[in-house]
């Protein structure tokens, strides 16, 4: 079973290095960023379907740098509201 979700997020991994090269490629930025905020959706999703709390913190955190360093310094709050709520509705998932 471990080997699976081992697999999983492996292949998410590489999904998301190819879309954040080919969002660079053609002029969205540097391939990092995108990169941030998709190892921040694959913590996110490895939480929730492992059903544990321990990388929901960090995929948040990852996911508003990545975010922020694509819009730039001066964008900052808003994200800050986005972050919450995403993380409003991460723990209303963990308590069911």
């Amino acid at each position: 079973m471990r080997e699976r979700w081992h697999g999983l997020f492996w292949g998410l991994l590489l999904i998301v290095l190819g879309i954040s090269f080919y969002l660079s490629m053609q002029g969205w930025g540097g391939w990092w960023q995108f990169f941030l905020i998709g190892l921040g959706v694959i913590f996110l999703v490895e939480s929730r379907v492992r059903g544990g709390t321990g990388r929901i913190i960090a995929g948040l955190v990852l996911i508003a740098v990545g975010a922020v360093l694509l819009t730039g310094w001066g964008d900052w709050w808003p994200l800050i509201l986005i972050v919450a709520g995403l993380a409003i509705i991460f723990n209303s998932w963990r308590r069911r």
